[in-house]
C-alpha cells in the first residue's frame, strides 16, 4: 500500500528538489498504513505507522520519488527498496520490544 502512495507522489512531485516531504504526504502514507483502523482500534499498528511516517521525515523529497520509482519498477517482483526495508524492519523491532 505505500508503494501506491509513494508511486503517486513521485509522479506528483518529479520537479522538486531536495526539499522536505510535504506534511500532507506524510499524513496520507499514514493513514493508508493505517488502513482505515485507528489508534484505539490497533495500537500497535498504529505505533508502526507513526514509527514509519516519523521515520520518513528525515527523507528529502528526491529521496521520496527515487524510492517510489524503484518500487513502482520492482512491483511485479515483489521487492521493496531497501530504505524502506530498512525502515520497516527498524519499526517492526520498535513495536514488539
Amino acid at each position: 500500500m505505500l508503494k501506491y502512495v509513494l508511486l503517486f507522489l513521485a509522479i506528483t512531485m518529479a520537479s522538486a528538489h531536495a526539499e522536505a516531504i510535504p506534511q500532507y504526504a506524510l499524513d496520507k502514507d499514514y493513514e493508508t498504513c493505517m488502513g482505515g483502523s485507528n489508534q484505539h482500534q490497533d495500537p500497535d499498528r498504529a505505533s508502526y505507522c507513526t514509527c514509519v511516517r516519523d521515520g520518513m521525515k528525515s527523507w528529502d523529497l528526491d529521496t521520496y520519488g527515487a524510492l517510489a520509482s524503484q518500487q513502482a519498477k520492482a512491483a511485479n517482483a515483489q521487492q521493496i527498496p531497501q530504505k524502506i526495508a530498512d525502515l520497516a524492519k527498524e519499526c517492526i523491532a520498535k513495536v514488539l520490544r
